[in-house]
């Protein structure tokens, strides 16, 4: 924090030591601290009472993530993250309902809420859970997929 004081002359300026005296009696702002280091398939991220906005810009600028939010991100996170930036991102996430489209190169995470208390999932049961994973279609050429689309 900087503190400007103008002296006045003929003793005017006392009230302004006065607001500086009480000004660095204030307790001063926590500094919010994101380090993140490694590549997308296995990313060490460190924060320290930083907002949940502030870690997705970080992870923005450092790799290709893109996110779109319905809610407020200001959640305060402090702890450390490790892992591929898909399962960094949805840990981050565990309050919110997302979704997340995963390609080769990049995550895209569009958040929609944030879960009411009641809905919280357990973490510890959240953690036993394997997610659903839908089968991907096989390929279809022009002439498989002309003939799927006529019936």
């Amino acid at each position: 924090m900087r503190i400007l004081l103008h002296h006045l002359a003929g003793g005017r300026g006392m009230p302004a030591v006065v607001l500086a005296a009480l000004l660095c009696g204030m307790p001063m702002p926590v500094q919010a601290e994101v380090s993140i280091a490694g590549g997308p398939a296995d990313i060490r991220l460190e924060a320290s009472d930083a907002s949940l906005e502030e870690i997705l810009l970080a992870l923005h600028a450092s790799f290709k993530l893109r996110y779109h939010t319905l809610a407020t991100l200001d959640d305060a996170v402090s702890g450390s993250y490790h892992g591929p930036l898909a399962r960094v991102a949805s840990q981050l996430l565990d309050r919110y309902d997302f979704m997340m489209k995963v390609a080769a190169e990049s995550v895209e995470i569009s958040v929609f809420r944030r879960h009411a208390p009641a809905e919280a999932p357990n973490p510890t049961s959240a953690a036993r859970q394997r997610p659903t994973v839908l089968p991907v279609p096989a390929a279809m050429t022009a002439l498989e997929a002309s003939q799927t689309e006529r019936r």
